[in-house]
């Protein structure tokens, strides 16, 4: 998965947790505020301060995982240090979870454990919740699979008159194939109706489980989980009492070969039901992992996971990675550009994760979903969306929705259909390996000018392409947008990826308004121009079987551009670092004061702060760090984030600041 620079950064240092990134107070005057006995000092010059709020989080637990070779009495001494009442592992993640008495809280119990031999991580276990946006009355039609031109009306997006064949072209795909019982979709969610005639068909069974004898008859330590599990009530039936798994499973696998209600992606498939959020749709990391840990044990190759929130989870982080599984993830409903703002467990920078954003039956981005260049993937419909909704009393119902089926928005909606595209590939398909069918999904996109710059693959699923294309181009990266003043050189870097066995990338082809700038074998490209405004660079990626990638970045020539210089970082005394960013004028050098900038700084403890402030008429923002007692040994290092003035544009070139104790 492609990311800017920056995010690559923060994802490569994995205890980085998003409350630090996303939630910084930019102080007025001199302030102070303290974590423990951690806090940034007056500053030379304009004021900058940190704050370390913890996003949702259960507010009596603590996830921990000890370092190896750990022994009862590491773990004996963790949980007196945290002052927690015990520790309870989490089955098959190496993972324990603390729980702490009342009056004890979560940050104490974090600053007690910093720095403390034998863990290799502590922090929040964080609240997660549905990526769905509530909808309005039932249509008839699925548009995601076939779209006829029939006008929708939603709740969040408001009139949308559908365009013919702004869809994932799926009635063209089950041509080929309608899916395989072979194929197991893992649901991370409220759970499933069992029940429901349009799914039992296609639930999936264990088939080591004897239903509803009260015995672990497999010994994996669940009783009862012929259907999956429900991993927060410690129960066998993972029966949906929220609404949002079961519409979800539809859109991946509702059985179409009765000719009644709804049909999925997939005529045929397996679902397998793991309920981690509640019947208010919230859940939390702790029994997220554990449920991608349940998964894994049956083999389970694809997981949907149409819910975000939280912050930066090192424990979420390495069950996905481990998970030996493709994520297929939500990209989020803030409207925001999680290149700038990651939403996780999508923005994770993993090669198994599939990051969705939904688009609408325009084929445009649905209102409310979050996008980005390097940060979301692909997108698939999620607005307007009909499919199965449990056939009993449920949260959603009792809101307004209708037994059985109904309509919602949301990227939880395109998620599901995602899932449903991988889950098509994979039948299709068998024999590829994970990535080659992330490879698939996003190289066939269906390009479109309304997702160009939006999303790595620049547009929708195209499930025709998918199940049918032999010979998947190149996917190019062009890489970020940039700025520069004019006649400066500019260095564009780009990339490509193609995971077959005998397949090689062959040349690189940047272009501007169709005219060839540069073609070599190699990706880096010098680009300069004297004309001022945006310029849209083309890049085409060719491979040895003459398949063709493409991607653009955009290139804005003005007078005034800056660029941070220089980032360092000093000891001051046994306690103190200082840090120093440096900006200057991109062409003449000079230094650029009043530059609003914001820097994220990582110590070797569980301590992480990000800091805003303006530059001085030396072109320089000051801040120093104290830390809790003597600086401890290990690395610290400080990132800047953003940059921004009221005159200049900034290059957005990554820069770090690295201190050695």
């Amino acid at each position: 998965m492609r990311r800017s620079a920056v995010l690559l950064w923060l994802i490569r240092h994995p205890a980085v947790v998003a409350w630090a990134v996303l939630l910084p107070v930019l102080f007025a005057g001199f302030r102070l505020f303290q974590m423990g006995r951690a806090y940034f000092l007056k500053p030379a010059v304009a004021p900058v301060g940190y704050v370390a709020v913890l996003p949702a989080h259960v507010p009596d637990e603590v996830l921990v995982r000890l370092r190896a070779p750990a022994t009862a009495g590491t773990l004996s001494g963790v949980v007196r240090a945290a002052g927690a009442l015990r520790a309870e592992p989490i089955r098959g993640t190496g993972l324990h979870r603390l729980k702490l008495p009342a009056g004890r809280s979560v940050r104490e119990a974090l600053v007690a454990l910093a720095g403390m031999p034998g863990i290799e991580w502590a922090e929040p276990n964080y609240r997660v919740r549905t990526c769905r946006v509530p909808e309005g009355p039932r249509f008839a039609e699925l548009w995601g699979l076939r779209n006829i031109g029939r006008t929708f009306v939603s709740r969040n997006c408001g009139t949308l008159p559908g365009t013919p064949g702004a869809d994932m072209l799926a009635a063209d795909a089950w041509e080929r194939t309608r899916g395989s019982r072979q194929v197991v979709v893992g649901i991370l969610d409220t759970g499933i109706d069992r029940t429901h005639p349009n799914l039992k068909a296609n639930l999936w069974t264990n088939p080591g489980e004897i239903p509803d004898n009260g015995i672990d008859d497999d010994r994996n330590g669940y009783v009862d989980d012929v259907h999956g599990y429900d991993f927060v009530n410690r129960q066998g039936d993972p029966k949906d009492d929220n609404g949002h798994g079961t519409h979800v499973a539809g859109s991946i696998g509702a059985a179409g070969s009765d000719g009644t209600g709804v049909v999925g992606v997939n005529w045929e498939v397996r679902l397998m039901a793991l309920k981690f959020l509640s019947a208010e749709g919230w859940g939390s990391i702790g029994d997220a992992v554990e449920a991608i840990a349940y998964a894994r044990s049956f083999g389970v190759r694809i997981t949907n996971n149409s819910w975000g929130g939280g912050g930066f989870s090192r424990s979420l982080y390495e069950a996905i990675r481990t998970s030996r599984s493709l994520f297929v993830a939500a990209a989020g409903n803030s409207a925001t550009d999680c290149d700038l703002v990651p939403a996780y467990p999508a923005a994770y920078d993993l090669p198994n994760i599939i990051s969705v954003a939904a688009s609408d039956p325009r084929d445009d981005l649905g209102c409310f979903s979050n996008y980005g260049l390097t940060s979301v993937d692909v997108a698939a419909p999620g607005v307007s969306i009909l499919s199965t909704l449990p056939t009993y009393p449920c949260a959603l119902t009792q809101r307004g929705l209708k037994q059985g089926y109904d309509y919602l928005d949301g990227t939880s909606m395109a998620t599901g259909n995602a899932s449903g595209a991988v889950a098509l590939l994979a039948a299709s398909f068998p024999r590829e390996s994970d990535a080659q069918r992330r490879h698939r999904l996003i190289a066939t996109a269906r390009g479109l000018d309304s997702f160009l710059g939006r999303c790595v693959g620049n547009g929708c699923i195209n499930l025709k392409d998918g199940v049918t294309t032999r010979l998947v181009p190149p996917i190019a990266e062009a890489g970020c947008d940039t700025a520069a003043p004019p006649e400066v050189p500019v260095l564009l870097d780009g990339a490509a990826s193609v995971p077959y066995p005998g397949r090689h990338l062959a040349s690189f082809v940047w272009s501007e308004n169709g005219k060839v700038l540069h073609r070599s074998r190699h990706p880096a490209f010098t680009y300069r121009s004297r004309e001022k405004g945006t310029h849209q660079i083309d890049l085409a990626v060719v491979d040895n079987e003459n398949q063709i990638g493409r991607d653009r970045v955009r290139v804005v020539i003005a007078d005034q551009v800056m660029a941070a210089s220089a980032l360092t970082l000093e000891r001051q005394g046994s306690q103190t670092l200082a840090i120093t960013l440096s900006v200057q004028d991109v062409k003449t050098k000079a230094p650029v004061a009043d530059a609003a900038g914001s820097l994220l700084l990582v110590t070797p403890g569980p301590l992480y702060f990000r800091a805003e402030g303006r530059t001085d008429r030396e072109g320089k923002l000051r801040t120093a760090w104290k830390g809790p007692g003597r600086l401890r040994p290990g690395r610290y290092e400080a990132q800047l984030i953003t940059l921004r003035h009221s005159r200049y544009l900034w290059d957005r070139k990554p820069i770090s600041g690295r201190f050695e104790n």
